[in-house]
C-alpha cells in the first residue's frame, strides 16, 4: 500500500477539486415563448451557471426563473407561475433572496381587473432550487377598500417572515407603509402601519441586520404637477425597527433629497464597511431648457454613518442625459456598483458606473444589445475573478408590445469593460497635460486638437469601449475627420510620453 505525505495528500486534493473557469464576456438576450421577459434578480449556482427570476409578461403576468449555463450562451431549464387569471410581479428588482435550502424567497403583488380599478394583494413566495414556486401566499384581506403591494421580504432567525410594503385605501388613493409578519407556515401573525405627519409612505427594502434588528427604507411621498405630468414626489426615510416591528429609529430627509418616483427615492442598506448606502434623486429646481425634464433630478449615491448622519454624496449629473440608479451592489472591495439605464443620444442603454468608499466614480460606461427599444440593467453579481454578470432586459419597439421585451445577460471584466483593455469612461481621471483644447464640441464634421506634443498619442473610443481610431501627433495641432462616425458620444484618449493621459467626453452631431 502507498502512503503519501500530509503534503502529497493536500496536492491529490487540490488536483481532484473541481476548478471552475469563468467564461469570456458575453452580451446576449433570449426571446423565451415569443413573450414578453425581464431579468429582475441574478444568482450564481455551485456548478457556475446562473439563475435569473423575473416576470414573463403576455396576456397575464407569471413568475419566470431561467436558468443559463455559465457561457450565457445557452438556457438550461424554464419555470414559469401564473396565479389564476390575475397578473403577479415581483416586487422591487434585486429585492429576492437566496435560502440556505438553495431555494429562493420572492415578494410578489397579484394585480386583477375589478371593474374600473386594479385590485391588488402582496405577500411572497418561496421557489425550490430550479425557481419553480413550492408555496405562496397573500395578504389583503379587504380587496374591495385596499390595495396591498409587497416590496421586499426577509426570513427571520427564529422563523417567520417580514414583509415590507404600502397599503392603499381606494376610496382616498392615500398610501400607508406597512410590515407584515408571518409564521414558518405564511400565517399573518400581525400587520403595522407607518404614517408619518400627514405624508404619504411607503416601505421599499428591508435588511435584517442583526438577529434583531431591521433596517428599512421608503419614502414620504406627494403628489406634484411638473410640466403637466402628475408625479410621485417622495423624500427618503429611513427606520430601524426590532423584529416586533417597533420603532427603534425614524428619520426622513424633508429637503434636498427628493425625486421623482414612488418607489425609487429610499432604499437603504447596511455598508460592510460601516454605516450605511443610499441611492436615490436630488430634488433641483427645473430648468426649462433641459428637453426631458426628468434631467432635472439626477441620481445620487449616498453613504451614511450608523446615526443616519450624511458622510458624502456621488451625484450622477451628465446633461444631455440622465442616468438612473435602480440597483447598487457593494463588491468583494467594499466599493460600490451602480447600474441600471441612461438616456443618452442614441436612446436608452444599460449604465453602470463603480464608486470608490469615499465616493469617487472610479468608472462609467455604457452598454446595448442591437435593438430598437430600450436596454436596461436591473441585477448584478461579482465572480471570484472580480468580472460582473449583469441581468435585465433589451427592447425591440417594432415587434408587438406582448413580444418586445428580451431577457438580457452581460458580462464584462472589473474595469466594466465588454472588450477587455477598454479605457473606462472615468469622470474623475482628468491629467492637466498643458494647454490641450479639443474643439469644437459638440462636433460636425472634425474635431481639431490643439497644445500637443509631437508623439502623442491619440484614440477615439466609442461608448461600448471600440478603438476606432488611432494616430500619433507630428505637431501641435492634429484634427480628426468625423463624417465616418455615427452620431453620439465618444471618448478622446490622449497620452504623454509619461503615460500619463488626458480623457476628454465629445459628442459627434
Amino acid at each position: 500500500m502507498i502512503r503519501l505525505s500530509k503534503i502529497a495528500y493536500i496536492w491529490v486534493l487540490i488536483c481532484l477539486a473541481p476548478v471552475y473557469t469563468y467564461a469570456q464576456n458575453f452580451n446576449n438576450i433570449f426571446d423565451i415563448d415569443s413573450s414578453n421577459n425581464i431579468g429582475n434578480d441574478i444568482f450564481l449556482e455551485q456548478d457556475g451557471s446562473f439563475i435569473i427570476l423575473g416576470d414573463k409578461l403576455k396576456e397575464f403576468n407569471s413568475f419566470s426563473a431561467i436558468k443559463v449555463n455559465a457561457s450565457g450562451d445557452a438556457i438550461i431549464n424554464e419555470n414559469s407561475f401564473a396565479i389564476d387569471s390575475a397578473s403577479p410581479y415581483t416586487g422591487y428588482v434585486a429585492r429576492k433572496k437566496k435560502l440556505s435550502s438553495g431555494g429562493f424567497l420572492t415578494p410578489f403583488t397579484v394585480v386583477w381587473r375589478r371593474l374600473l380599478v386594479n385590485a391588488e394583494s402582496g405577500g411572497y413566495a418561496i421557489l425550490d432550487i430550479d425557481g419553480k414556486v413550492v408555496e405562496h401566499h397573500e395578504y389583503n384581506n379587504d380587496t374591495s377598500n385596499y390595495v396591498t403591494e409587497i416590496f421586499d421580504c426577509v426570513l427571520l432567525p427564529k422563523g417567520g417572515y417580514l414583509c415590507g410594503g404600502v397599503s392603499v385605501k381606494l376610496s382616498t388613493f392615500f398610501s400607508t407603509a406597512i410590515l407584515i409578519r408571518t409564521d414558518d407556515t405564511g400565517k399573518l401573525l400581525w400587520q403595522k402601519s407607518y404614517p408619518y405627519l400627514g405624508f404619504q409612505t411607503h416601505i421599499s427594502s428591508l435588511q435584517l441586520i442583526d438577529a434583531n434588528t431591521i433596517l428599512a427604507g421608503g419614502s414620504l411621498d406627494e403628489q406634484r404637477v411638473i410640466k403637466s405630468n402628475r408625479v410621485f414626489w417622495g423624500r427618503p426615510r429611513f427606520l430601524k425597527l426590532d423584529i416586533n416591528g417597533n420603532i427603534l429609529k425614524d428619520t426622513a430627509f424633508i429637503k434636498d433629497y427628493a425625486g421623482i418616483g414612488k418607489m425609487g427615492n429610499g432604499n437603504i442598506f447596511k455598508d460592510n464597511n460601516g454605516g450605511y448606502y443610499h441611492y436615490g434623486q436630488l430634488e433641483k429646481i427645473y430648468d426649462s431648457s433641459h428637453v426631458d425634464w426628468a434631467e432635472n433630478f439626477p441620481d445620487y449615491l449616498m453613504h451614511l454613518d450608523d446615526s443616519f448622519k450624511i458622510d458624502w454624496v456621488t451625484k450622477f449629473e451628465d446633461s444631455p442625459g440622465h442616468k438612473y440608479i435602480w440597483t447598487v451592489k457593494q463588491l468583494r472591495d467594499y466599493s460600490y456598483l451602480v447600474f441600471s439605464t441612461t438616456i443618452n443620444d442614441n436612446g436608452h442603454w444599460g449604465w453602470a458606473a463603480k464608486v470608490s468608499t469615499n465616493g469617487v466614480i472610479l468608472w462609467d460606461q455604457q452598454y446595448y444589445h442591437d435593438s430598437a427599444g430600450p436596454n436596461c440593467l436591473t441585477d448584478a453579481i461579482e465572480l471570484s475573478d472580480g468580472s460582473i454578470v449583469f441581468t435585465g432586459y433589451a427592447a425591440d419597439y417594432s415587434l408587438p408590445r406582448w413580444h418586445a421585451y428580451d431577457l438580457w445577460m452581460l458580462k464584462v471584466d472589473a474595469n466594466g469593460c465588454e472588450i477587455p483593455g477598454c479605457i473606462p469612461t472615468k469622470v474623475n481621471t482628468s491629467i492637466s497635460m498643458g494647454n490641450i483644447t479639443i474643439y469644437p464640441n459638440p462636433a460636425n464634421d472634425r474635431i481639431t486638437i490643439e497644445g500637443l506634443t509631437k508623439g502623442n498619442k491619440i484614440q477615439l473610443i466609442d461608448f461600448i469601449g471600440r478603438y476606432i481610431y488611432a494616430t500619433v501627433a507630428k505637431k501641435g495641432s492634429e484634427t480628426i475627420g468625423m463624417n465616418a462616425f455615427n452620431t453620439g458620444s465618444y471618448i478622446i484618449v490622449i497620452t504623454n510620453n509619461d503615460g500619463q493621459r488626458l480623457i476628454r467626453k465629445i459628442v459627434k452631431q
